[in-house]
């Protein structure tokens, strides 16, 4: 059986990209090591996910929201990350983001087998906003240098590959599995007819998100209500909001077990994202593939990934960034009962012939073999003939 260590800088559980990746790898008789930061603890622990993928938790124990103390507790989560790493055997080291691309290059050196980069967003892009625009500049540069000792470079989708430079890489879409996709929400969505349409929100709770806005657009348009779940900075506004309301349900934090069931209650989901923020724009939002598994519309922001999507599938709608405009397509939905089920239909069609994680899993899966067969340890990932993006 061939190992594999796997470098995350976030817990493990719940990051659907990372676990995915690592079921699929144990489907394939590989057996998985996670070293990931539990920045809430100071000790190491030790569990699994299954017979093939163990997980260890290690510290430093990190605030959250607190990007000086990140940089500073950041190469004590290196050490620990090589102390443990050189104590064991592997055949891949594959690092996920910029965060454990340093040490998954050194662990890659030291113990002579090969990289995998895993890119999730332009790292650069998402901390510019909170350190000097030199801090950018390196870690852009230094991204850029260190990939190149990735035997492969998995990316988020084709936009985050232009962002970073990565001109040969695999594009890897955190798509649902048919298998998670329950049995009851297999057919064709049939859209609320009568009564209130039911928007969904499922996710982070932050600003950029077009939360606050979505619920004064849902309250003007009328013949809406809006579904929200998560946790986050603006939890309490939105908690605000619901209380008393009658077109504004507040769910608090949902288990990723539970999102796909509350999302097949409701008519269309809400993926707008500000495309002035550089990662939203380029990001691949689960929600937007969930909506495709399950035959519901999604409603996304102009100028951002999920937007090209609905385009070129025709599975949702896409609107501008602002408010009012929200609200008008919302008062046009409410009447447009079927070109919502048709939009739906299309995307459910797409997600079982494109965007499914089977269809990922057979690039993973085929990236691996590759390298494993060929012994690439560090070559320049533009030399690896089978990458395309």
């Amino acid at each position: 059986m061939k190992n594999i260590l796997m470098l995350l800088s976030k817990p493990y559980f719940g990051d659907t990209r990372v676990n995915r990746e690592c079921e699929s790898l144990a489907g394939a008789g590989y057996s998985t090591t996670v070293l990931a930061w539990d920045r809430d603890k100071s000790l190491r622990t030790v569990t699994d996910d299954g017979p093939s993928i163990h997980v260890e938790l290690i510290g430093p124990a990190c605030r959250r929201r607190s990007f000086f103390e990140f940089i500073v507790k950041l190469p004590i989560f290196w050490k620990a990350c090589l102390f443990v790493a050189m104590k064991k055997d592997f055949s891949v080291v594959h690092a996920h983001d910029f965060d454990t691309l340093p040490v998954g290059c050194l662990i890659s050196r030291l113990k002579g087998c090969p990289l995998i980069y895993d890119s999730h967003e332009s790292y650069a892009d998402m901390i510019a906003k909170d350190v000097p625009q030199v801090v950018t500049k390196l870690v852009r540069k230094l991204e850029k240098h260190l990939m190149r000792r990735a035997a492969v470079i998995f990316v988020a989708n084709e936009n985050v590959a232009k962002l970073i430079g990565a001109e040969k890489s695999v594009v890897l879409l955190n798509c649902p599995a048919e298998s998670e996709v329950p049995i009851s929400c297999s057919a064709p969505k049939v859209v609320t007819a009568g009564g209130p349409k039911k928007l969904g929100y499922f996710g982070s709770l932050e600003p950029g998100r077009f939360i606050l806005e979505s619920i004064r657009a849902v309250t003007k348009a009328g013949g809406w209500q809006i579904i929200i779940g998560g946790e986050g900075t603006l939890a309490e506004a939105v908690k605000d909001a619901a209380n008393g309301s009658q077109s504004v349900t507040f769910l608090g934090h949902i288990p990723h077990n539970e999102v796909m069931g509350q999302s097949s209650k409701c008519d269309a989901l809400h993926v707008m994202l500000d495309p002035s923020n550089v990662n939203y724009k380029i990001s691949t939002p689960l929600r937007l593939f969930e909506a495709m598994s399950l035959g519901i519309p999604s409603i996304v922001s102009k100028g951002i990934y999920p937007a090209e999507v609905v385009e070129k599938e025709g599975c949702g709608f896409v609107c501008d960034f602002e408010e009012e405009a929200f609200s008008d397509l919302l008062a046009r939905l409410s009447k447009s009962t079927q070109e919502m089920m048709e939009r739906g239909s299309k995307g459910q069609q797409a997600f079982h012939r494109e965007y499914k994680w089977e269809k990922q899993s057979v690039k993973l899966l085929l990236a691996y073999s590759e390298i494993l067969e060929t012994g690439k340890t560090g070559a320049p990932a533009r030399e690896v003939s089978w990458q395309t993006v």
